[in-house]
């Protein structure tokens, strides 16, 4: 692996939880998500790390943990593609497969 991408779905997602934790507190929302994309970014050193999603292994996406958040990624032949950062207390499947 060469690198990690962040997909369009996953940069809202950070948009929208950074702007959540801003409302108590604008620093921590900057330090959390940094660290959070950080955690998403290494993925690329051990990518096969993390099982494929149980019940969709067949859609490829694997899931990580940080926090209270989930990383959901794909790997590529040359990246890790983020596809989304969800809260662990969301329903995901209904996230990553609206059409179920």
């Amino acid at each position: 692996m060469t690198r990690v991408r962040i997909g369009e779905d996953a940069e809202r997602d950070l948009e929208r939880i950074a702007d959540y934790i801003a409302e108590s507190s604008p620093k921590t929302a900057v330090a959390f998500t940094q660290r959070l994309l950080r955690h998403g970014q290494s993925l690329v050193a051990y990518p096969l790390k993390y099982p494929l999603l149980p019940g969709h292994e067949t859609s490829g996406i694997r899931r990580s943990s940080f926090g209270n958040y989930l990383v959901f990624y794909r790997i590529h032949e040359n990246e890790v593609e983020i596809v989304h950062f969800i809260h662990a207390a969301m329903d995901y499947t209904k996230v990553l497969f609206p059409e179920d």
